[in-house]
C-alpha cells in the first residue's frame, strides 16, 4: 500500500516533523536537496550544464539548495530566478544568499543557452491559483527549452489535490517528489505533466502522521495477497454462489465475460440470469455456469425468488439493456435481496432515471446490505447529474458525496479509477495501475465479474472493490506487455487473470 497525500496533509506532516519531532525546517530542506541531488547525479551522470528555475517559496529554496550541491559536484549551474528577492520566504532567502556567496550565476531572464537538464522548482504543492504574468511566461519558456525536464516535488502549474492544470504547467520527464506522492501526480491531466515520479526520503515518514493518516492511497502487486485464503478442504459452495443478471437479446457477451472473470477469481458456482435467446451461446461459451432463462415478455417472480435464495452475492447490469423487463427484474432483485450486490452498466442507467430504485438502494444500505456500484464516467454523469468534464475536475469529491448519499461502495471507472466507501469516507482508493489498452468493449464487464467473484467469497465490500480494481488493472498491464495498446481485447484480461497470484493456500 502506498499513501497519496493532499497539499494540506503534506503541510501538516511537515509541521509535525518540525514542531513535534524537533527537526528544523532548514535541515529538512537540506535532506530533500541531498536526496534530489543524489538522484540526479546517479540517473544522469553525463549531464554537465544544468539550469534550475527557482521561485520565491520553499520549493524555490529546495531548488537553490540543489543548485549549490550540484555546483559542489563540479556541475555547471545556472539559477533562473524571475521573481522579486524581497518576496523570498525565510528558507528560500537563506539558500539564495548562499548561492550568491558561492558565486553561482543567478539570472532573471532566460538566454538562448542550451542545457542538459532543466529543473523546475518555481512552485510546490501550495499553488492553488492559475499561473499568470512572469510566472506563466517562465513556465512557457522552460517548456520550449531543450534538455531533460525535472520537476522538484510537483511540476509548477499542477493542482496538487486534483491534477488540474492551473493555466499552464511545466511538462516534466521526471518528478522528484519528497516523502509521498501527491494526488496531482497521479490524477489526470497532472499525471501527464509529471513524467515518472520518484519519491525521495527527506526525513518525513509515516511517523509524521501522528496517527492522522492520509485519506487516499493505492495498492501495488504485493497487496494481491489480501485475497481470501483458499481452504484446502473447501467445496464449491464455500467459495461463493453467484447470481449474474447479465445479457440481453443480441447482447450475450457481457454475461459470458463477467461469468468467466468471476470464475477466474475463484467463484464456486455461478448462475446466469439471462433471456432465453442467450441459452445456446452461454451454454456453449461458459458450460461451467448454471443457466436460468426468462422470456422477455413475462417475468417469473418465483424463479427470481428461487435464484435469490440460492445465491450469496449478486451482480446486476452488464448488457441487460434499459427496457421495461430489465427494469422490472432489477427492481425485484434490489427489493428482495439481502446479500451483497454489485450494480453495473445498464443497471446504473436504470437507477439514474428511476427514483424508486434509487430510494430502495438507500434504504437497503441503511439496513446493512452491502452494495457496490461501478459506473464509468458517462454513467456517473447520469447518476450524479453532472457533466463528464465537471466530474473529471472533482472526481474524488463526487465519489465521496455520491457514495455517502447512497450508502454504497462506489467504483468510479476512469484512467484513474476511484473507489469510495459511503460508510467510511476517511479512506479513498486511487488506482494507479492499468493502461490505455483497457479502454475497450467488455473491459467493464470483466471488472464487474472480478469484483463479484471476490465479494462472493465473503470479502468486505470496500476491500473486494479495491482488490478487484487492482487485479483487473494488473491483468491489463500483463496483457499490454504482450499485445500492446491497440490489439488488446477484454477477453485478454480474463486470460491473464491466471498469471496473477490471486489466492493463498492453507
Amino acid at each position: 500500500m502506498e499513501y497519496i497525500v493532499t497539499a494540506d496533509e503534506m503541510k501538516q506532516y511537515d509541521n509535525n516533523t518540525i514542531r513535534y519531532f524537533g527537526i528544523p525546517s532548514l535541515v529538512l530542506m537540506e535532506r530533500a536537496a541531498l536526496s534530489a541531488t543524489e538522484f540526479i547525479l546517479n540517473k544522469f551522470p553525463s549531464a554537465e550544464n544544468i539550469l534550475i528555475a527557482a521561485g520565491c517559496g520553499n520549493n524555490g529554496g529546495d531548488g537553490m539548495a540543489i543548485a549549490r550541491l550540484l555546483y559542489q559536484n563540479q556541475k555547471k549551474i545556472t539559477v533562473y530566478f524571475p521573481g522579486n528577492p524581497d518576496k523570498l520566504s525565510d528558507a528560500a532567502l537563506n539558500q539564495y544568499e548562499t548561492c550568491q556567496k558561492y558565486k553561482i550565476p543567478i539570472i532573471q531572464m532566460l538566454s538562448t543557452c542550451e542545457y542538459d537538464i532543466v529543473i523546475d522548482s518555481l512552485f510546490g504543492v501550495g499553488l492553488n491559483r492559475d499561473l499568470n504574468g512572469i510566472w506563466k511566461d517562465a513556465v512557457s519558456e522552460l517548456n520550449r527549452m531543450k534538455g531533460i525536464k525535472i520537476a522538484i516535488d510537483i511540476a509548477s502549474g499542477i493542482d496538487a489535490d486534483t491534477g488540474k492544470i492551473l493555466g499552464e504547467a511545466f511538462r516534466a520527464d521526471a518528478t522528484i517528489s519528497f516523502a509521498f506522492k501527491k494526488r496531482g501526480h497521479v490524477l489526470y491531466p497532472g499525471a501527464d505533466f509529471s513524467g515518472d515520479v520518484y519519491c525521495m526520503n527527506m526525513g518525513i515518514d509515516q511517523e509524521s502522521f501522528l496517527e492522522k493518516f492520509p485519506q487516499s492511497y493505492t495498492y501495488d502487486a504485493s497487496d494481491i495477497t489480501k485475497m481470501p485464503v483458499r481452504l484446502k478442504n473447501g467445496n464449491k459452495g464455500d467459495f461463493g454462489k453467484l447470481l449474474l443478471f447479465a445479457g440481453s437479446n443480441q447482447m450475450a457477451g457481457a454475461s459470458i465475460l463477467a461469468g468467466k472473470a468471476a470464475y477466474r477469481m475463484g467463484a464456486g458456482l455461478i448462475r446466469i440470469l439471462s433471456p432465453a435467446e442467450n441459452r445456446e451461446i452461454i451454454q456453449t461459451s461458459l458450460p461451467e455456469a448454471v443457466l436460468s432463462v426468462y422470456q422477455t415478455d413475462q417475468i417469473n417472480e418465483n424463479m427470481l425468488q428461487d435464484a435469490l435464495q440460492w445465491s450469496n452475492c449478486i451482480l446486476a447490469g452488464p448488457g441487460i439493456g434499459t427496457g421495461k423487463e430489465a427494469e422490472a427484474i432489477l427492481l425485484f432483485l434490489v427489493k428482495n435481496s439481502t446479500c451483497p450486490m454489485i450494480i453495473d452498466a445498464d443497471a446504473i442507467n436504470l437507477i439514474a432515471k428511476n427514483q424508486k430504485i434509487r430510494q430502495l438502494i438507500k434504504e437497503k444500505t441503511k439496513s446493512g446490505q452491502k452494495i457496490i456500484m461501478t459506473p464509468h464516467m458517462g454513467e456517473l454523469a447520469r447518476l450524479s447529474d453532472k457533466t463528464i468534464s465537471d466530474l473529471k475536475e472533482e472526481i474524488i469529491q463526487t465519489a465521496i458525496t455520491l457514495s455517502s448519499e447512497l450508502g454504497v461502495v462506489l467504483v468510479c471507472k476512469d484512467a484513474r479509477t476511484i473507489v469510495a466507501d459511503g460508510i467510511n469516507t476517511d479512506q479513498i482508493y486511487i488506482n494507479t495501475n492499468g493502461n490505455q489498452g483497457m479502454a475497450t468493449a467488455g473491459s467493464g464487464d470483466v471488472l464487474a465479474g472480478i469484483i463479484t467473484g471476490i465479494a462472493g467469497q465473503r470479502v468486505d465490500a470496500f476491500e473486494a472493490a479495491k482488490l478487484g480494481v487492482l487485479i483487473h488493472a494488473t491483468s491489463g498491464d500483463i496483457a499490454f506487455e504482450k499485445y500492446g495498446g491497440y490489439a488488446m481485447m477484454a477477453s485478454d484480461l480474463i486470460e491473464h487473470l491466471k498469471d496473477i497470484t490471486t489466492c493463498k493456500n492453507k
